[in-house]
């Protein structure tokens, strides 16, 4: 299976409107034009169209080069616009070519490859694709070449007739063009040449969304200023970017693990801060509620159901996360201590012993984290999380200015970060003090992110106190790191044999460095929490 970067932008023209001279693109010398070819691509989708909604096309094509199956997602992450219509046609096409296109088969003859429908697992949540839709096209293609015979961009002229399963058929014509070896430059200049021309665009949807019309979308914007509405959008929005992390979290990218990690935190908070907006506590169940382990993904779910289903679940998908991530951001840090060693200094049996300790856990993680992903909790979780993204709340502060509910909020999560440091401040140096200060970094993480969500409303001075809990945040992320390497230090110091000398080197400087990160910590806490600074929550 490959994997390409498309990167195009499609115009609607007339049946009779002559394409322009494409040899004015900066750049392109020659022209060269194939003979027109005809393709026939079945598009699948789940009952509910969860992958057009989310800009993913499912197809297997006969006809041309890449004939087989192909699956298209958007390349870029959500930035709050609604992801189905808008925003440049740049998408990462994954294709596998498919045997059975020699014998003559029908295009939705087969079932779709695995290995592509791994890559959308989770925006099944279970649920089978089927076609829903046939585009036959028939495609002229133009090279154009630069000077030394690179094709830099890729013109089509294509005549589309597109049949929506159980409904009428469309037929239109369309201008593409795609980046190849050119620039972004090029690919721009080809698409105001056609604009020019008299080609309607470019067109945000591609042939499948012009097929069947009305489709649903992914509503990452807030339609007015409720606390309903905000609270919906920034939650549609962190469920979009989990989602699109899924297939890079199952091959075990450590980034896409760190941000799934932070997504699965943003949706516990937005459940936590805005509780009185959804109908159901976020995590806590109420009368009648099931736990969540024996709902699953076709289970009705009401409202209250979702969230007190969803609560559970990221909670501990968060917790499966963290056992992969962890382990790998320490053995980095052990790294750096052996590359920091004197010359005299010979750290590489230490080194080996735990990178193999932390390299293990992270691999028993990860097989925690794919199990989870596959099995009907990681459906139910998808599943209820899409309803609630698609659901305006009817909780009893869901109709109240945004403004109002999340300042707050926020106020209420800075008082508790307040009460967690002094408490925290009057437990003397040790083990006890080091938990107390990790309460801390907990309820800086709770304030920082009511703070980005109040931003949505308030602006500047939301987004300003959010970065100051980041600060406390990430500066006790380190105390408490050292905490942790300290631990596993020392439970590894009776295997190290000769090599303990540099173990206890490295345990004396991570309590170093845990001290300073604490003095740091203080010094962060005090400014978060100077009366100045949280004006905007009075």
């Amino acid at each position: 299976m490959a994997a390409f970067r498309e990167l195009e932008a499609s115009f609607e023209v007339g049946a009779r409107l002559a394409l322009p001279d494409l040899r004015a693109v900066p750049g392109v010398a020659a022209v060269r034009t194939d003979p027109p070819v005809e393709l026939v691509a079945t598009y699948l989708d789940t009952a509910a169209g969860d992958l057009v909604r989310a800009g993913i096309t499912l197809r297997r094509r006969t006809g041309g080069a890449d004939a087989g199956w192909h699956l298209k997602v958007p390349a870029t992450s959500p930035d709050g616009h609604d992801l189905a219509h808008t925003g440049p046609r740049d998408r990462t096409e994954h294709r596998r070519p498919d045997s059975a296109m020699s014998d003559g088969a029908m295009p939705g003859a087969a079932t779709p490859p695995a290995e592509l429908l791994d890559l959308v697992r989770a925006r099944l949540h279970g649920q089978p694709v089927h076609p829903v839709a046939v585009v036959t096209t028939l495609r002229t293609v133009h090279h154009l070449l630069d000077p030394d015979g690179r094709e830099v961009i890729e013109a089509a002229d294509d005549e589309v007739h597109g049949v929506p399963t159980g409904r009428a058929a469309r037929t239109w014509r369309e201008w593409e063009v795609e980046l190849r070896e050119g620039d972004e430059e090029q690919l721009t200049a080809a698409a105001q040449l056609l604009g020019e021309a008299g080609g309607t665009g470019p067109r945000a949807v591609g042939k499948l969304v012009r097929t069947l019309g009305d489709v649903p979308t992914v509503r990452t914007t807030a339609l007015d200023a409720t606390a309903g509405e905000v609270a919906r959008a920034y939650l549609a929005t962190q469920v979009e970017a989990l989602l699109a992390l899924d297939p890079a979290v199952r091959a075990g990218d450590d980034e896409a693990v760190h941000d799934a990690r932070i997504a699965t935190r943003r949706l516990r908070a937005v459940l936590s801060v805005c509780r009185p907006v959804f109908a159901g506590a976020a995590g806590a169940g109420g009368a009648g509620a099931g736990r969540a382990g024996e709902l699953r993904s076709g289970d009705h779910l009401a409202p209250d159901g979702r969230a007190e289903t969803v609560g559970p679940l990221l909670r501990e998908l968060g917790r499966l996360l963290g056992a992969v991530r962890d382990p790998a951001v320490e053995a980095a840090a052990y790294r750096a201590r052996a590359a920091a060693e004197p010359p005299g200094v010979d750290s590489r049996a230490a080194l080996r012993l735990l990178v193999a300790d932390r390299s293990a856990a992270r691999r028993r993680g990860l097989r925690a984290v794919r199990s989870f992903l596959t099995s009907s909790d990681g459906e139910t979780l998808f599943a209820a999380l899409v309803a609630l993204a698609d659901t305006s709340p009817t909780g009893r502060r869901a109709a109240e200015p945004a403004r109002d509910l999340l300042r707050r909020r926020t106020r209420s999560r800075t008082r508790h970060l307040a009460a967690a440091w002094d408490v925290a401040a009057a437990v003397p140096p040790g083990p006890d003090r080091d938990a107390a200060l990790h309460e801390v970094r907990k309820s800086a993480r709770h304030a920082r992110y009511a703070a980005e969500i109040a931003a949505l409303v308030h602006g500047r001075p939301a987004r300003r106190s959010a970065n100051r809990f980041k600060a406390v945040q990430d500066i006790l992320g380190d105390q408490h790191d050292t905490v942790v390497r300290r631990g596993t230090l020392v439970r590894l110091s009776t295997r190290a044999g000769a090599d303990a000398f540099v173990l206890g080197r490295w345990h004396r400087s991570e309590q170093l460095d845990g001290a300073r990160a604490e003095r740091a910590g203080e010094r962060a806490v005090r400014r978060a929490l100077a009366r100045r600074r949280g004006v905007w929550m009075s």
